[in-house]
This record gives structure tokens, C-alpha cells and sequence, in this order.
């Protein structure tokens, strides 16, 4: 509804002369949380669309400061400080701020594990009071990558999202989901990548609808045409115990499929 123009990310990096060295972060990034990243010149996710914890479970970006340390090469902490979630853009809602976590752990060469937590006070500024509402928000999130074999992966993600005064009765809001995506390269040019997946809204807070339970399954084949191009075709089925999709008459329905088609150049 406006022309506002908003970059993705724009931040600039130091690594302190710190032990190993201290990375460190400033200006807006995206979220460190979720196994589903923005498709950009540094990657993309194995299935073109992305699921509903993706849109609706998690930040999409912070504005702020992070920093990064390795500690060896199994074991990775990550702290943030940032204004607030996405929903208000690069300023903040409130005086109060978020923090973020991360924890990377490496055990083996085809094994890693993500520990992800983001938290912050979501009430609104008004009148005296620097904050209304003491509505802290959090969420928790966990990522597995798993190598099976040279041509057989696999990934976990599971996420629980919290925000007090925030239910359909004034109680504690929660949303949960998880996700399992599996990819097996048949050989140098195709492979097929199949993700199933659940999100929980039963307070309706992130989606709108009290009691909304959806899920679905997504099969994405993918040809790389040549070193620099891949193209994907995908078929995806969604499906609510609640009318929350509509059909070619404008009518509620409970399910949807979706065909799609996505072609990728890099360079």
C-alpha cells in the first residue's frame, strides 16, 4: 500500500583480532534462525516454494549487531542484539530489544545441528510508559543436516514459537512446526527433492484462523542443465482441518495444489 523501498540486507563485517578471530556484524541481516534462507547469489533452498514456518513461524530479518566465534571446528556460538522482529522494519516498536542465539555443532564430516532461540519484548509504545504490553516473544528452533550416503541427504527443522498476551483468550499464544526434506542425486544433472511438512496455529495469532492445522508435501525435481543453470519443476499439496484456502469460485476450501516452475542462473 505504499512505495517504501526496503533492502533485503546491508550490513558490514569486522573479524576482531580476538583468539581466532571474532566476527562481528552490524546493520540488518537476515535471520540466523529456520533451515529456509532468502535465494540469493550465495544459495538457495533444495524445493522452490518454502513452508509455512518459513512465512509465518519465524523473524525474517534483525537490524542490529552480531557476533560469531569458532571455537573449533565442531563447535560455533553466535549472540545478536537487534531492534525488533521484521514486522517493524529496521526501527523498533518498542525501547526494548531483541537478542538471538545461535549454537552450531559439527560431531562429524556428514552430521550438523543448528540451536537456534530468538526473544524479545513485541509490546507497543503508548502513552508514558515505554512499553504497553509486556508481550515477549519466543522462538526456538533446531536444524539437523544429515548426509546419508554420497548421493542420499536428508534435513530436520522443527521450530515452537511463543509470545505472551497474545492468545485467542488472552493467554499465552504458541505455534509449532517441523519439516523434513529429503534429496537423493540420481546422477550429475537430476535430483529429486521431497519435503513434508506441518505448521500448528491453534491460537490463530501468526495465521489468522483459531485452531488452523495445516500441512503439506512438495515434490521439486531438479535438472541442472549445465554448470550454471538449474531448472525445477514442483507440484505441492497443502491441506487445513479449516476452509483457510479458496478455489476458482472464491469458495473456502480445506486443500490446494500448487504447480510451479523455477529457473536458476549463477555465475
Amino acid at each position: 500500500g505504499d512505495d517504501d523501498f526496503d533492502l533485503q540486507q546491508a550490513y558490514v563485517s569486522w573479524k576482531a583480532p580476538i583468539g581466532k578471530g571474532l566476527q562481528l556484524d552490524f546493520g540488518k541481516f537476515i535471520t540466523h534462525v529456520g533451515a529456509e534462507v532468502f535465494e540469493g547469489y550465495d544459495g538457495w533452498n533444495m524445493n522452490f516454494s518454502r513452508t509455512y514456518m518459513f512465512g509465518w513461524g519465524i523473524p525474517f530479518t534483525h537490524t542490529g549487531l552480531r557476533a560469531a566465534y569458532e571455537f573449533t571446528d565442531q563447535l560455533s556460538v553466535m549472540g545478536m542484539i537487534a531492534n525488533n522482529w521484521e514486522e517493524a522494519g529496521v526501527s523498533d516498536n518498542n525501547s526494548d530489544k531483541t537478542f538471538g542465539l545461535q549454537v552450531g555443532y559439527h560431531p562429524s564430516e556428514t552430521i550438523g545441528v543448528l540451536l537456534n532461540w530468538a526473544g524479545g519484548n513485541q509490546g507497543t509504545i503508548g502513552g508514558a510508559a515505554p512499553s504497553v504490553n509486556s508481550n515477549f516473544r519466543n522462538i526456538y528452533d533446531v536444524v539437523v543436516d544429515i548426509a546419508l550416503t554420497g548421493q542420499l541427504s536428508l534435513q530436520l527443522n522443527a521450530d515452537l514459537g511463543t509470545e505472551q498476551n497474545a492468545g485467542a483468550t488472552g493467554n499465552t499464544a504458541k505455534w509449532w512446526g517441523y519439516a523434513g526434506i529429503v534429496r537423493y542425486d540420481f546422477n550429475k544433472w537430476f535430483s529429486m527433492n521431497v519435503r513434508g511438512a506441518h505448521f500448528n496455529d491453534d491460537d490463530g495469532f501468526r495465521l489468522g484462523a483459531v485452531g488452523n492445522k495445516l500441512w503439506e508435501i512438495t515434490f521439486t525435481p531438479e535438472f541442472r542443465i549445465n554448470q550454471n543453470m538449474v531448472v525445477r519443476f514442483e507440484y505441492r499439496h497443502d491441506q487445513s482441518n479449516l476452509g483457510v484456502f479458496e478455489n476458482s469460485r472464491g469458495v473456502g476450501t480445506s486443500h490446494q495444489d500448487t504447480f510451479a516452475m523455477n529457473a536458476l542462473i549463477h555465475f
